[in-house]
């Protein structure tokens, strides 16, 4: 029996899939990899849904989904993201990778993580000081 899914799910995920995957990608080298946790964790998110749209941010519970997808994926050929974490905090590098590397402005960033924008913008503004008081201290 194939179920179907929610007319709003369906929605939601040709909104986002294709973030996700090139979010995915910066974490984990190998595509067919990348691709592949992005799709677990819409598969996660669909037989939620309905849970997921009474949260106060159905994003960022989605969001979160993607990320512990991410972070359970075997070590392999070290990312931008990996190097980035070492230097920031997850939730910082993250937000430095959507703007910087996948060109997405503080609000398209606020939509697909369901964080508020203000926190947006102060997470950018305090990792690039930080990045930049690193690179300081190596040069």
């Amino acid at each position: 029996m194939v179920r179907e899914l929610a007319p709003a799910f369906t929605a939601y995920c040709a909104l986002q899939a294709e973030a996700y995957r090139r979010f995915a990608r910066l974490h984990i080298a190998d595509r067919e990899r990348a691709d592949a946790a992005v799709e677990r964790c819409l598969a996660e998110a669909a037989t939620a849904w309905h849970h997921i749209l009474s949260s106060p941010r159905p994003a960022a519970a989605v969001w979160q989904i993607l990320t512990r997808h991410l972070a359970n994926q075997p070590p392999g050929t070290a990312t931008l993201a990996h190097v980035l974490r070492v230097r920031v905090a997850a939730p910082t590098a993250d937000i430095l990778l959507l703007h910087h590397v996948l060109h997405l402005s503080p609000a398209q960033i606020a939509d697909l993580t369901g964080t508020d924008p203000a926190t947006i913008t102060c997470r950018l503004r305090a990792g690039q000081r930080s990045l930049a008081t690193t690179a300081a201290r190596t040069s």
